[in-house]
């Protein structure tokens, strides 16, 4: 093997190059991206970084130098078109074209829009790439009412953050409860608390069914219980789609993501997925997953590298997430979409406490708010696959 090419150089498809470096490959290596400004940090983006307390120099991920002393070829603004299987090789919008022993798809994802914002897009919002989150710093100047469509961990940190700038901030969440897909009800409730202790409102049970401009410039939001709305800036975080158009282009599987074994390997033995928009067998769930996180996006990163090199068999974790808004963490370790049961330890009015979920009495999942070392502990014991009982959680932690 003499030539490895990654698409994509966000976090996971940096950090696959740099693995294989340091596993010792020594071939010809090449990292492609359409952004002139890949190599940065995305979770800063809609908290430090646009609150104003992160700049672009402690944002960015690498030096250029990093790429000169790894032997990287870094070829940004350029867009891959096609990718030819049979000759190995992929073209570029130039017209060059680009050889590979192995290739890594670590193409990300894209925000996800609705239907009906067109008549309002000036003023509309996302927060997936650092060019959308300067777009949105510079309607700070002017702007102080911001709606935020969608209460998931995005939307919320974006709540969060303008709220601390002194913004008017309404969130707008189509079902009964804040991240009603990502989180149980006692984290949720106690997040709904603390947004509207800080003046966000908040409206559940609300969708967005048209926007149109009004005469003075505001984004006027007609919703579903036909309320109107009108607010300078729209931010929409309603999730997230896979990039995965260049895998079904020339062939590869592709489900809701582009779909992989445990290994990274897709439905081509010489092309690898990584990250977001890689769907994959999870060997401790026994089942196939796309997961949106950066620990997901460095240990996948790190796994796959060492399985190009060595071949040497994937074996995951327990995944883990968080969330920070204002001065509360929240930390996540686990999947469990259908827990028999959640149980609270701490005390919920003082926004300290656990929620494990749990499954035949053994815990499967835990959600830590403001209560870090209960974090490490049980994400720790959840690694090594031990039993954790409802009453083993509810025990004080020596």
């Amino acid at each position: 093997m003499n030539s490895i090419v990654v698409i994509g150089a966000g976090q996971a498809g940096l950090q696959l190059a740099e693995s294989v470096r340091k596993a010792g490959f020594q071939g010809s290596l090449c990292l492609i991206d359409v952004d002139p400004e890949a190599i940065y940090q995305r979770p800063p983006l809609s908290k430090a970084y646009l609150a104003g307390e992160l700049d672009m120099s402690r944002l960015r991920l690498k030096s250029e130098q990093f790429f000169v002393q790894q032997q990287i070829e870094f070829v940004s603004q350029r867009t891959v078109t096609r990718i030819n299987r049979s000759e190995q090789t992929v073209m570029l919008d130039t017209g060059d074209s680009i050889s590979y022993d192995r290739l890594v798809l670590a193409a990300g994802a894209r925000a996800r829009l609705i239907p009906g914002l067109d008549a309002a897009r000036p003023h509309v919002h996302v927060v997936r790439s650092l060019a959308d989150a300067n777009r949105l710093k510079a309607s700070l100047g002017t702007a102080t009412h911001y709606a935020v469509l969608g209460g998931g961990f995005l939307g919320l940190e974006c709540a969060a953050t303008l709220s601390k700038l002194g913004k008017n901030v309404t969130v707008i969440e189509r079902e009964a409860r804040l991240l009603n897909r990502v989180s149980s009800t006692p984290i949720a409730q106690c997040l709904d608390a603390i947004h509207r202790d800080h003046g966000v409102r908040i409206l559940t049970n609300t969708a967005l069914a048209a926007t149109r401009l009004s005469a003075s410039d505001q984004c006027v939001l007609e919703l579903s219980d036909s309320q109107q709305l009108s607010v300078d800036e729209l931010i929409v975080a309603v999730g997230v789609i896979p990039n995965v158009e260049l895998a079904q282009a020339c062939g590869l599987t592709v489900d809701n993501g582009i779909v992989t074994d445990a290994n990274g390997q897709t439905s081509d033995p010489t092309i690898f997925a990584v990250g977001d928009c890689a769907r994959f067998a999870h060997t401790l769930y026994n089942r196939s997953m796309r997961l949106e996180s950066i620990d997901n996006a460095f240990e996948q990163a790190r796994s796959i590298a060492r399985y190009i090199l060595e071949a040497q068999p994937v074996s995951h974790k327990v995944p883990w997430f968080w969330s920070d808004q204002y001065a509360h963490k929240l930390l996540m370790a686990g999947v469990c979409e259908m827990p028999e049961e959640h149980i609270v330890k701490g005390d919920p009015a003082s926004h300290e406490l656990c929620v494990g979920a749990f499954v035949s009495n053994r815990l499967v999942a835990v959600e830590c708010l403001n209560r870090q070392k209960d974090f490490a502990h049980f994400r720790k014991l959840l690694n090594n696959n031990h039993f954790v009982s409802k009453e083993t959680f509810l025990q004080p932690l020596e």
